[in-house]
């Protein structure tokens, strides 16, 4: 039994090597009609090939090689409370083996996750708009990209526009972001701008009244916003008509 064992763990050993190796070089995903195959992270190839060479080295019967050695003298450790244990004991352990490699799984996934999304928001900063269904949306990140270049790190600048306010003041930062009091009070209750609370099928919900209030209107003189706070520029950004943004210097 124990060769049997070695042999199949052997076996998936060299087996997941390629998917692993395929991943690191090119990851991609394959749609082949009646599956989709994905491998854009290491992280559950490499917990299985982990698991299937720890396997193979345990019960191998050769003692040769320093890793062998101290694996199986883990696994020799480890087998006589294995043996001593009731089955709530064994449950609990097997369930802590799983709960670390899917924590190492998420941790390599993590961090691939963080490199596509470094990707993608680098080209988002050089395409002034992209496709969402059948219209264009304007890039925040290419239009940001333009304000860092055309405003100076000391700027301080009035944001007009949508509820991309505070994205935005991240994308230019140290650049001072200000937005006039309705402008804020909208984006601090985007919520309402939004199709989900319409789209739950309870048309007499009682919270409706709370999902969709409307936040009192703020009386504010903008010019006076805009000299009490020293504000250098003013942009509009417009998600659905990329030709709307624009970035005005306060003379």
């Amino acid at each position: 039994m124990r060769r049997i064992v070695n042999r199949l763990a052997g076996g998936a050993t060299f087996l997941l090597l390629a998917p692993v190796v395929l991943v690191l070089v090119y990851p991609h995903r394959w749609d082949l009609g009646f599956a989709r195959i994905s491998l854009h992270s290491p992280g559950n190839p490499a917990m299985c090939l982990a698991a299937a060479f720890w396997i193979w080295r345990a019960t191998a019967v050769s003692h040769r090689g320093r890793l062998t050695r101290a694996i199986q003298g883990v696994t020799q450790q480890i087998r006589p409370y294995w043996k001593r244990w009731d089955w709530r004991r064994r449950l609990m352990f097997a369930a802590m083996v799983a709960g670390v490699a899917s924590t190492g799984s998420w941790a390599i996934n993590y961090l691939v996750e963080l490199r596509e999304d470094r990707e993608e928001l680098a080209e988002l900063s050089t395409r002034p708009s992209v496709e969402k269904g059948s219209a264009r949306e304007t890039c925040l990140q290419y239009f940001a990209r333009q304000c860092r270049r055309a405003i100076p790190a000391h700027g301080r600048i009035l944001y007009r526009g949508d509820d991309w306010g505070m994205p935005f003041a991240y994308e230019v930062y140290p650049r001072r972001v200000f937005m006039l009091p309705d402008d804020m009070a909208f984006a601090a209750a985007c919520w309402n701008g939004h199709y989900f609370p319409r789209q739950r099928g309870k048309a007499d919900d009682p919270l409706d009244d709370y999902w969709m209030r409307r936040t009192p209107k703020v009386d504010c003189d903008p010019a006076e916003f805009v000299s009490g706070r020293g504000i250098t520029h003013v942009v509009t950004f417009d998600r659905k008509d990329p030709a709307k943004c624009k970035i005005e210097a306060i003379r």
